[in-house]
């Protein structure tokens, strides 16, 4: 038998497989774990993270750096939840995220898009307002031009993570389309390749150095910005507390069921509103009433005309955002929560105006020493004359980009930009109104509020208020 060993077919050497560069796209505050998730998920898949959201938006410097590393990058990943970020351009509004992605798509640069499910994110991690909007139409644009993942949990974005790079990879290669990658050295690598390995190394030092310089500049911010909510009197003056005055008769609830039929008086030594008039007048009067408010809806514009009445004649309230020290803070949001039995309207107040088909009262001029005696509406529907608003001087207003949203009993104060030592007042048609219900009879407290900005530490505090009855 030959033993003699047969050859062997030699072995055929693996392809050499660079690893690809992903740059990393988030706001940062709201997805700081998330953010973390996916840099190591990309190291598991033996590829190359990077990403720079740490930079000022001063930083032109930075800018530089972020476009050459998105240049020397092979694919960019970019995750969306319910914050827009912060604001690259003061002017254009365009956040630091969208002008990556802008740039990333403009450039060519494969992008892999991540966008959180609206019912997984919470109320604390989503913008209102403006920002909101600017958010949508981000993800509108995103979602045009690309496949989208959707994700809800971090796990959930870890395991799309998983998946989604290596199965882009695989269809680029497949294509004959391949990123081009790194090699590591003495794999073949040209001294291109090696040139450009090396600016990266620098590059990426002088990040890390940056972004701890930044951190620390940060971390120090924070510690001394502080914040202030004050209530203005119609001068521009800050209250040491805040007054509510309430008239019973103003109250929407109160007005609304004091719609009754006429009686005559009994005992009075002056003449009520029925007195000037016969009693067979009277009865065909409330005839006329009972017959009117037997249709639901003359009901309800009767009562919607005593709730503006209402609302005309109840405490208005001008509040201000006060930076008591620290830089320019961006984004600055102030949640304002009044006691239960109040009721809020925020805007221009509504005109109220006497429906028309009402039905006319009766009037006689023979009693009072001959005296016409003419009764209003408002004597028999139970509800005050409004009392004057004084009007709010000019430079009350504020920027468009400042917004109050009212929601219950709560307020919500934003302003896009909060400069050192300033204070922005909302405007006149941004005012608080505010009507008290008579099963409330508050007489003082408090209204608790929390400001909040991504730049800074969460503050609290309270503004005292009294109520005055008459």
């Amino acid at each position: 038998m030959d033993e003699t060993p047969k050859p062997t077919a030699p072995a055929v050497p693996r392809p050499i497989r660079p690893k690809y560069q992903v740059f990393v796209s988030s706001t940062f505050g709201d997805l700081e774990n998330e953010r973390k998730a996916v840099t190591w998920e990309i190291l598991k898949l033996g590829e190359i993270p990077t990403g720079m959201e740490n930079f000022s938006a001063e930083s032109d410097r930075g800018w530089r750096i972020i476009q050459k590393t998105i240049d020397r990058s092979d694919y960019y990943v970019l995750v969306l939840a319910g914050r827009y970020g912060s604001p690259f351009d003061s002017e254009t509004g365009v956040s630091w995220t969208e002008h990556e992605y802008d740039y990333a798509h403009e450039h060519n640069i494969p992008v892999i898009a991540f966008i959180r499910k609206d019912a997984a994110i919470t109320g604390d991690k989503m913008d209102t307002g403006k920002t909101a909007k600017r958010l949508q139409e981000f993800k509108a644009k995103v979602k045009s031009r690309h496949l989208v993942e959707w994700w809800d949990t971090e796990a959930d974005l870890r395991a799309r993570v998983a998946s989604a790079i290596p199965k882009r990879i695989r269809e680029d290669e497949d294509e004959g389309t391949p990123r081009p990658g790194w090699y590591r050295g003495g794999q073949g690598a040209s001294p291109a390749v090696v040139e450009e390995m090396a600016h990266l190394l620098s590059d990426n030092r002088t990040l890390r150095e940056e972004n701890e310089r930044l951190k620390a500049l940060v971390a120090a911010v924070k510690e001394v910005t502080t914040f202030e909510v004050e209530v203005l009197d119609s001068e521009g003056n800050p209250l040491p507390e805040l007054t509510f005055k309430f008239v019973y008769q103003q109250d929407p609830q109160h007005a609304a069921g004091a719609f009754t039929p006429l009686e005559l008086s009994s005992g009075s030594t002056s003449p009520g509103p029925a007195d000037l008039m016969w009693s067979s007048q009277m009865v065909e009067f409330n005839q006329k009433i009972e017959k009117y408010l037997a249709t639901a809806e003359n009901a309800n514009r009767v009562r919607q005309y005593t709730q503006e009445v209402a609302l005309n004649g109840s405490t208005r309230i001008i509040f201000a955002i006060r930076s008591a020290g620290g830089p320019t803070t961006n984004d600055v949001r102030c949640e304002i929560e009044f006691p239960e039995g109040f009721t809020l309207h925020c805007g221009e107040l509504p005109n109220p105006r006497l429906p028309h088909d009402l039905p006319e009262r009766p009037r006689r001029s023979e009693r009072g020493r001959g005296s016409t005696a003419v009764a209003t509406l408002l004597e028999y529907v139970g509800a005050a004359v409004p009392r004057a608003v004084p009007p709010v001087a000019s430079f009350f207003h504020a920027p468009s980009s400042n917004t109050v949203y009212v929601d219950g009993t709560a307020v919500t104060l934003s302003a896009k930009k909060l400069q050192h030592a300033s204070r922005i007042v909302f405007s006149r048609s941004d005012d608080i109104v505010t009507v008290l219900t008579p099963q409330n009879q508050l007489h003082e407290g408090e209204l608790r509020y929390r400001i909040l900005s991504d730049e800074t530490k969460p503050q609290e505090g309270t503004i005292p208020f009294r109520i005055v009855y008459e």
